[in-house]
Protein backbone atom coordinates (compact mmCIF):
# COMPACT_ATOMS: atom_id res chain seq x y z
CA UNK A 1 0.00 0.00 0.00
CA UNK A 2 0.93 3.51 -0.31
CA UNK A 3 0.64 5.94 2.80
CA UNK A 4 0.95 9.31 2.80
CA UNK A 5 2.37 10.69 5.90
CA UNK A 6 1.30 14.29 5.51
CA UNK A 7 -2.09 15.22 5.40
CA UNK A 8 -3.33 16.83 2.03
CA UNK A 9 -5.58 20.35 2.14
CA UNK A 10 -8.20 21.69 0.12
CA UNK A 11 -10.32 25.15 0.00
CA UNK A 12 -12.34 23.52 -2.70
CA UNK A 13 -16.67 22.87 -1.37
CA UNK A 14 -16.39 19.94 -3.71
CA UNK A 15 -14.68 18.06 -0.70
CA UNK A 16 -16.48 16.93 2.28
CA UNK A 17 -13.56 17.55 4.06
CA UNK A 18 -10.42 20.56 3.80
CA UNK A 19 -8.13 17.72 4.79
CA UNK A 20 -7.71 13.80 3.79
CA UNK A 21 -5.21 11.39 3.77
CA UNK A 22 -5.53 8.36 1.61
CA UNK A 23 -3.81 4.60 1.56
CA UNK A 24 -3.78 3.32 -1.82
CA UNK A 25 -2.37 0.48 -3.91
CA UNK A 26 -0.20 1.20 -7.02
CA UNK A 27 -3.05 -0.13 -9.12
CA UNK A 28 -5.19 2.56 -7.92
CA UNK A 29 -2.80 5.17 -8.94
CA UNK A 30 -2.77 3.13 -12.34
CA UNK A 31 -6.54 3.22 -12.49
CA UNK A 32 -6.86 7.27 -11.60
CA UNK A 33 -4.25 8.27 -14.71
CA UNK A 34 -6.16 5.59 -17.03
CA UNK A 35 -9.84 7.52 -15.92
CA UNK A 36 -8.15 10.85 -15.68
CA UNK A 37 -6.58 10.03 -19.60
CA UNK A 38 -10.01 8.59 -20.60
CA UNK A 39 -12.39 11.45 -19.11
CA UNK A 40 -9.91 14.04 -20.15
CA UNK A 41 -8.64 14.01 -24.09
CA UNK A 42 -5.98 16.45 -25.09
CA UNK A 43 -5.02 17.13 -21.56
CA UNK A 44 -1.39 15.56 -20.15
CA UNK A 45 -2.17 13.65 -17.24
CA UNK A 46 0.54 13.18 -14.51
CA UNK A 47 1.82 9.99 -14.83
CA UNK A 48 2.51 7.37 -12.01
CA UNK A 49 6.28 6.20 -11.70
CA UNK A 50 7.42 2.74 -13.85
CA UNK A 51 6.49 -0.71 -12.40
CA UNK A 52 9.66 -2.18 -10.75
CA UNK A 53 9.35 -6.18 -10.28
CA UNK A 54 12.47 -6.48 -8.53
CA UNK A 55 13.47 -5.01 -5.00
CA UNK A 56 9.89 -3.80 -4.92
CA UNK A 57 9.92 -4.41 -0.96
CA UNK A 58 12.92 -2.56 -0.40
CA UNK A 59 12.69 0.57 2.22
CA UNK A 60 14.30 2.83 -0.45
CA UNK A 61 11.83 1.95 -3.13
CA UNK A 62 8.81 1.83 -0.70
CA UNK A 63 9.49 5.70 0.06
CA UNK A 64 11.08 6.82 -3.68
CA UNK A 65 7.70 5.24 -4.91
CA UNK A 66 5.37 6.74 -2.23
CA UNK A 67 7.29 10.04 -2.77
CA UNK A 68 6.56 9.91 -6.54
CA UNK A 69 3.14 8.98 -6.30
CA UNK A 70 2.65 11.88 -4.04
CA UNK A 71 4.11 14.17 -6.46
CA UNK A 72 1.68 13.04 -9.21
CA UNK A 73 -1.23 13.88 -6.89
CA UNK A 74 0.14 16.90 -6.59
CA UNK A 75 0.29 17.82 -9.94
CA UNK A 76 -2.91 16.48 -11.00
CA UNK A 77 -4.82 18.65 -7.68
CA UNK A 78 -3.23 21.54 -9.21
CA UNK A 79 -4.07 21.42 -12.68
CA UNK A 80 -7.16 24.20 -13.40
CA UNK A 81 -9.34 21.06 -15.08
CA UNK A 82 -8.43 17.46 -13.91
CA UNK A 83 -8.92 18.51 -9.78
CA UNK A 84 -12.43 18.63 -10.88
CA UNK A 85 -12.79 15.10 -12.31
CA UNK A 86 -15.07 12.78 -10.71
CA UNK A 87 -12.99 9.82 -10.69
CA UNK A 88 -10.56 11.79 -8.35
CA UNK A 89 -12.32 12.92 -6.05
CA UNK A 90 -13.69 8.99 -5.75
CA UNK A 91 -9.84 8.66 -5.51
CA UNK A 92 -9.27 10.99 -3.00
CA UNK A 93 -12.79 10.95 -0.68
CA UNK A 94 -13.65 7.14 -1.14
CA UNK A 95 -13.32 5.08 2.41
CA UNK A 96 -14.28 1.86 0.29
CA UNK A 97 -12.78 2.76 -2.88
CA UNK A 98 -12.79 -0.85 -4.66
CA UNK A 99 -16.66 -1.07 -3.84
CA UNK A 100 -17.04 2.90 -4.95
CA UNK A 101 -14.85 2.11 -8.66
CA UNK A 102 -17.17 -1.37 -9.50
CA UNK A 103 -20.11 0.50 -8.39
CA UNK A 104 -18.85 3.75 -11.18
CA UNK A 105 -17.99 1.01 -13.46
CA UNK A 106 -21.44 -0.72 -13.58
CA UNK A 107 -23.34 2.68 -14.26
CA UNK A 108 -20.63 4.05 -16.38
CA UNK A 109 -21.98 2.15 -19.94
CA UNK A 110 -25.66 3.42 -19.04
CA UNK A 111 -25.52 6.98 -17.81
CA UNK A 112 -23.06 9.46 -19.29
CA UNK A 113 -21.49 11.12 -15.91
CA UNK A 114 -21.33 15.14 -16.19
CA UNK A 115 -18.50 14.98 -14.03
CA UNK A 116 -15.91 12.99 -16.86
CA UNK A 117 -14.19 16.26 -17.66
CA UNK A 118 -14.33 19.04 -19.58
CA UNK A 119 -15.36 16.88 -23.08
CA UNK A 120 -17.92 14.85 -21.64
CA UNK A 121 -21.18 16.32 -22.85
CA UNK A 122 -19.86 17.02 -26.52
CA UNK A 123 -20.61 13.31 -27.20
CA UNK A 124 -17.39 12.82 -29.55
CA UNK A 125 -16.57 9.98 -31.24
CA UNK A 126 -12.91 8.34 -29.57
CA UNK A 127 -11.45 6.03 -31.37
CA UNK A 128 -12.89 5.94 -34.93
CA UNK A 129 -11.50 6.21 -38.16
CA UNK A 130 -12.75 8.87 -41.08
CA UNK A 131 -11.61 8.62 -44.54
CA UNK A 132 -12.32 11.80 -46.26
CA UNK A 133 -11.14 12.79 -49.46
CA UNK A 134 -10.17 17.09 -50.20
CA UNK A 135 -11.83 18.97 -52.60
CA UNK A 136 -10.46 21.52 -53.85
CA UNK A 137 -12.07 25.38 -54.38
CA UNK A 138 -13.81 24.50 -57.85
CA UNK A 139 -15.13 21.16 -56.56
CA UNK A 140 -12.75 18.55 -58.25
CA UNK A 141 -11.60 16.03 -56.56
CA UNK A 142 -7.74 16.01 -55.67
CA UNK A 143 -5.62 13.15 -55.11
CA UNK A 144 -4.98 13.78 -51.47
CA UNK A 145 -6.95 11.67 -48.93
CA UNK A 146 -6.14 11.34 -45.38
CA UNK A 147 -7.38 8.86 -42.10
CA UNK A 148 -8.17 10.58 -39.79
CA UNK A 149 -8.38 9.15 -36.40
CA UNK A 150 -8.98 10.36 -32.81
Amino acid sequence: MVATDKQQKTTSKAYRQPEFEVSRRYRDFLWLYEQLHKNNPGIVVPPPPDKQAVGRFESDFVESRRSALERMLNKITAHIILQHDGDLKIFLESESFNVDVKARERKEPDLPSESKGMFSSLNLSVGSSTKFVEHDDVGSTSNREYMHTS
